[in-house]
């Protein structure tokens, strides 16, 4: 954490010698952990501990392939969003792991 104390500056956005990060700096473990629980998007604090099962995996490396798909199909996937691409394999990896499920 950097410096605790807050400028008066810290709490006017509009003052121009304003430090952007004083306020966040400032903040307590507790003050951080109120500020996530009272937001709908955040993404909840893990408890301590919990990274100490965690494996590292490495991606799958890519092949670039130029294969034909339907028109309609590639469209559906581009109006997604970014990343259609990755999308597009993960519904076949989705797949290749069904049928090897099924047996």
């Amino acid at each position: 954490m950097r410096n605790k104390s807050i400028s008066k500056a810290a709490h006017n956005p509009t003052a121009q010698d304003a430090d952007p990060w004083a306020a966040f700096d400032a903040m307590t473990d507790e003050d951080i952990a109120r500020a996530v629980a009272h937001d709908p998007d955040a993404v909840p604090i893990m408890p301590k501990g919990w990274w100490r099962d965690a494996e590292v995996v490495a991606p799958e490396t890519k092949v670039h392939n130029s294969i034909p798909i339907e028109k309609d199909v590639l469209e559906w996937f581009k109006s997604q969003g970014p990343g259609y691409q990755s999308r597009m394999n993960a519904v076949l990896r989705s797949y290749i792991q069904s049928l090897r499920k099924a047996g």
